[in-house]
């Protein structure tokens, strides 16, 4: 990963972002590590933190903040920590499968904000699609239908409807060839064309 920002490295593999941001508290006096991936396939026009991972401390499990001031004395073991406990790899390229897994397996990481949330749902039909593994994301999408059926209803009123979003869906997986080029134009409108690029794997 190279810096892509004040305080954030970033590298490409092919439709995603992956990221350790170094989120600071309120006074700037700490800041504490955050792996997460962002998915070029969906049009949002900033780097979404997917699949966010903290630090986390080794006996409570909560986020772990590293001084600034220590920053040379504590970052590369706490980078090593980060690494090994990712739900994803760190260096080279990246499987369709292992991201679905990585999404899988947030549903029950610490803090995680993918309960309830349909950006996941979204972002791997919009894989799929990208990949051209339309039957998959169809089989994918009935999946995701019969959990979403099962939401308190204050929820799925975001959708509008469970129908209209599965229509949605549908025809995100009938143009792949639409969500690659919307990948392509996120890469340049979020400067990530010249970061280290790996290839995503179908």
């Amino acid at each position: 990963m190279v810096i892509y920002d004040s305080m954030w490295l970033m590298r490409r593999i092919g439709p995603l972002l992956q990221g350790v941001l170094l989120e600071k508290t309120q006074d700037g006096s700490c800041y504490c590590p955050t792996l997460h991936i962002h998915t070029f396939s969906r049009p949002l026009g900033y780097v979404a933190l997917n699949v966010a991972q903290p630090l986390l401390t080794v006996r409570t499990r909560a986020s772990e903040y590293i001084k600034v001031l220590h920053h040379d004395k504590h970052f590369s073991e706490g980078a090593k920590r980060l690494a090994a406990s990712s739900l994803l790899p760190i260096e080279g390229d990246i499987s369709l499968d292992e991201v679905m897994a990585a999404y899988r397996s947030f549903e029950t990481f610490p803090a995680s904000d993918a309960p309830f949330s349909i950006n996941y749902f979204e972002s791997a039909i919009s894989l799929h699609a990208w990949c051209g593994q339309i039957n998959r994301g169809k089989q994918a999408l009935e999946e995701y239908l019969e959990v979403i059926t099962q939401w308190p209803d204050r929820v799925i009123e975001r959708l509008g409807s469970v129908d209209k979003w599965r229509s949605d869906m549908l025809a995100v997986l009938a143009n792949p060839d639409a969500i690659r080029e919307t990948a392509e134009q996120q890469a340049t409108v979020l400067k990530a064309t010249t970061l280290p690029f790996s290839e995503f794997r179908r």
